[in-house]
């Protein structure tokens, strides 16, 4: 029996290579701005439109007054968290990044409590991104991954591993 994959490899010399390089700089854009704490900064680099899905927390932002809200609740709770790419996939859209988050949970969220533990995670994020008029390439929409309990998470090299070759 043969199992065929669900949709076909995408090659890359089929995607726009301003899409490329615009996804590239929204996406280092996203992750600096955690380290600005600024969401003034993080709202800018997405549409008026924009949507944020945060898998996680099962939560659905739209709007650039929602993103900041949003934003603000994690930075408050998480104020020296940092983000930064370790690999990108693009797409026709935008592409995909997986970052490594890094900070210190001392304030509550809406649904948690501050555990006061620093932590590492690694997450994937969707971007997809549009030319908008007047403001040039900006993000439309990001649906983001990681662990739910992210203040229990491991550096990749700390992971349970098993090898039989």
């Amino acid at each position: 029996m043969s199992v065929n994959p669900p949709f076909p490899p995408t090659p890359t010399t089929h995607i726009s290579p301003i899409v490329i390089s615009e996804t590239q700089r929204l996406a280092t854009a996203w992750c600096a701005s955690f380290a600005a704490n600024s969401p003034p900064a993080l709202s800018s680099i997405f549409t008026p439109d924009g949507e944020w899905i945060d898998h996680g927390f099962n939560i659905r932002r739209r709007g650039r007054s929602a993103l900041e809200t949003h934003y603000s609740l994690w930075m408050r709770a998480n104020p020296d968290f940092t983000a930064t790419i370790t690999q990108f996939w693009p797409n026709e859209t935008g592409g995909v990044i997986k970052y490594v988050g890094k900070g210190t949970m001392t304030g509550d969220l809406p649904s948690e409590k501050a555990r006061g533990n620093a932590f590492e995670m690694v997450g994937l994020v969707e971007f997809v991104v549009r030319k908008e008029a007047g403001e040039g390439w900006l993000i439309e929409k990001i649906e983001e991954l990681y662990r739910r309990d992210f203040w229990n998470s491991k550096k990749e090299e700390e992971y349970h591993f098993i090898s039989k070759l």
